[in-house]
């Protein structure tokens, strides 16, 4: 199968090597590799969410201007893509070096779990990115 996975890349022009990689990044995020929950949080505000204030009884809450996305792009799929693209590709290259991983991993059918498990894993996030944010976090807190 992996042989398989290979030539399809080949075809596109992607980067065999690299989409097992970032597969593998993706697979372990939450698991090998774990951001803070204050990471987690300062992307979603910065990326996703923006920041309330003016909160209390009978107070009006408002989004502070110039932190976070404009309103209409508030929790888009593209934003949520964004956190999520920060936190394997960035965290993840930083905890592992592609460098580093491919030396360690020679190419196996353990890449092909990885880019397997990785689709599904885009897919589940893909359905409901605010859920795949809650399990994230509640995960760090651990």
């Amino acid at each position: 199968m992996i042989e398989q996975i290979k030539e399809r890349c080949e075809k596109m022009g992607i980067h065999f090597e690299f989409v097992a990689y970032t597969s593998f990044l993706t697979v372990e995020l939450g698991k090998s590799y774990k951001p803070t929950v204050d990471q987690l949080d300062d992307l979603y505000t910065g990326l996703v969410g923006g920041v309330i204030y003016n909160l209390g009884k009978g107070k009006t809450p408002e989004y502070m201007d110039g932190i976070g996305p404009k309103p209409e792009e508030r929790n888009s799929l593209e934003n949520w893509e964004k956190l999520r693209n920060e936190l394997i590709y960035s965290l993840g290259g930083l905890t592992y070096s592609y460098d580093e991983w491919k030396e360690s991993n020679p190419i196996s059918e353990k890449w092909t779990e990885y880019i397997i498990k990785s689709m599904v894993l885009d897919n589940q996030f893909k359905d409901n990115p605010e859920k795949w944010y809650v399990e994230l976090r509640e995960s760090c807190k651990k």
